[in-house]
């Protein structure tokens, strides 16, 4: 039997007006791409720019949480990468999601970053998420609203930067602005790849006669699947569309996976692939979850094209 398991090797997270700042090269290379992206949502965070505590290197910061009207309170301590010259001060618009700590000799951040700018507002939610290393707490945790793919293969430009003008990004933003005020958008960049599993029964063996032709039957059905870069992204996106269930923006697609329309369909069903597993680790970023799927940092689904795409759901311990 061959298990086809198509995994997330690489990612980059990243919001809207940092698609400038993404360094493609350093994250994804031309064999592994980023083919897929996803779209979510987090609390947004903003920080209190009236309470700041300095101690030497060291300073006391306010964030708060925000939840619809309320707002939960979070103080964290923050390293300062170099003395604090005169008067300390945080440097803050509505809604506050965005800082600058100045003081009397400039910037607290690395000029050499960012050339091109004159001052950078460090993200809120960045800082609190870094200072605090409170990876399982809940404003950490990324709603997943839609799943797009990139077939258009770009070392250089990342697929992202499409979805400036993309329509389902626009109206993510616009029902973020209205039905999730209190969210902010962002975007996890990915790159999902493949391995095949040869799993051989003492039954399956007795049925071809010896192990020369077994082998010899498997590569054969792994030239009708032909797992080129196309078909593992558009199975990747089906699989994970399916999964976390993102109805609300990938309506089109829901309860499509494993349809004999497909392209797809007919490549898994010619090479007999017994299951299709997809594998989404995030342990390094954040837990992940939809409507339907509880917040978790690893999710392990199984397929089985020969049993109706049936689908089973496995706990990682």
């Amino acid at each position: 039997m061959l298990h086809l398991d198509i995994f997330l090797k690489n990612y980059w997270e990243t919001q809207s007006d940092e698609f400038g700042y993404v360094k493609y090269e350093e994250h994804f290379t031309e064999e592994e791409p980023c083919n897929i992206y996803i779209i979510g949502i987090r609390p947004r965070v903003i920080i209190d720019p009236t309470s700041l505590n300095q101690n030497g290197r060291q300073i006391e910061l306010k964030f708060k949480i925000q939840n619809k009207f309320e707002f939960d309170e979070i103080t964290v301590i923050m390293d300062l990468n170099r003395d604090v010259i005169g008067q300390l001060l945080i440097e803050s618009e509505e809604p506050y999601s965005r800082f600058n700590l100045k003081d009397d000799n400039g910037y607290f951040y690395d000029k050499s970053l960012y050339s091109t700018k004159v001052a950078i507002e460090g993200k809120s939610m960045y800082a609190l998420r870094q200072t605090s290393h409170l990876s399982t707490e809940k404003f950490n945790d990324f709603e997943v609203l839609y799943i797009g793919k990139s077939l258009k293969m770009d070392k250089v430009t990342s697929p992202v930067k499409r979805l400036e003008s993309h329509s389902k990004f626009q109206k993510i933003l616009d029902k973020c602005t209205k039905k999730y005020f209190d969210k902010e958008v962002y975007i996890i960049l990915c790159s999902f790849v493949y391995k095949i599993n040869m799993v051989t029964m003492s039954e399956n063996l007795r049925g071809v006669g010896s192990w020369e032709t077994m082998k010899k039957r498997y590569r054969n059905d792994l030239i009708e699947l032909n797992a080129d870069r196309p078909f593992v992204t558009q199975v990747a996106e089906a699989m994970l569309i399916d999964y976390f269930d993102t109805r609300e923006f990938n309506q089109d697609f829901i309860g499509s996976f494993g349809r004999s329309t497909h392209t797809y369909t007919s490549r898994i069903e010619k090479s007999k692939i017994s299951k299709i597993i997809l594998e989404v680790d995030l342990s390094k970023l954040c837990r992940i979850y939809s409507k339907t799927i509880p917040r978790k940092f690893q999710h392990f689904v199984e397929y089985k094209p020969t049993d109706n795409y049936k689908k089973e759901i496995h706990e990682i311990s």
